[in-house]
């Protein structure tokens, strides 16, 4: 798990990063797929929320559901804070929360 300090405060993990979809493969709702089944492994996971920033598909998580909490410059360039409530499900037979997805930043 790692902390990123953003204008609201210190934000803890995990994050969803990293996620491309080639632009020859785009508008066929891989990003959406690829979306619901990072949200459906961090459920299994009992991970209660994730987060992510993004200067370029704002909109393609919005659909799914994201909400943006913040706007920020990094190097320059304006980025959407934005997270995801997936509740909180325990894992039978266990009591922590753990962290599957953390940021590649």
């Amino acid at each position: 798990m790692m902390s990123v300090t953003f204008a609201q405060g210190p934000f803890r993990a995990p994050w969803l990063a990293g996620m491309f979809v080639a632009p020859a493969f785009r508008g066929r709702g891989l990003a959406a797929q690829l979306i619901a089944a990072v949200e459906r492994e961090a459920r299994a996971a009992a991970v209660a929320r994730l987060r992510l920033y993004t200067n370029t598909a704002e909109r393609v998580y919005a659909r799914a559901g994201w909400r943006t909490v913040e706007y920020i410059m990094r190097s320059g360039k304006p980025y959407a804070l934005m997270q995801r409530e997936l509740g909180q499900r325990r894992m039978r037979g266990h009591h922590r929360r753990f962290s599957i997805l953390r940021s590649a930043h």
